[in-house]
């Protein structure tokens, strides 16, 4: 393996760790009942996913494939996203934001 590839995998594992330490702190931040609080950690989790399995911005991930990144070492436990008003989640690709259903200022991170 190259260095410049050794680099790449070192930087993309410190990015991948920071994201999963950071992520869970700022979802309690804005509260884990909330619908921008539930699409933080959609996305967050989406983008570690990308660096530690080497996805680009057109790769979709499946919650199967975020359930490693936000439950580590917890294989069977299920993750569960639902808005609390009652909308859907759709994840989407690595470089588009998680969309929910209902939109507007509370349900949405644009």
């Amino acid at each position: 393996m190259s260095r410049k590839r050794r680099i790449g995998f070192v930087v993309g594992g410190c990015v991948a760790g920071l994201l999963v330490w950071a992520v869970p702190r700022a979802v309690s931040f804005l509260g884990t009942t909330s619908c921008i609080g539930q699409l933080v950690q959609i996305d967050g989790a989406k983008t570690a996913w990308a660096s530690v399995h080497g996805k680009g911005t057109n790769d979709t991930p499946t919650l199967a494939d975020l359930q490693t990144i936000v439950y580590p070492g917890r294989p069977n436990e299920p993750l569960h996203y639902r808005c609390r008003n009652g909308g859907t989640y759709t994840i989407g690709r690595v470089g588009e934001p998680p969309r929910c259903s209902i939109g507007g200022l509370k349900h949405s991170l644009e």
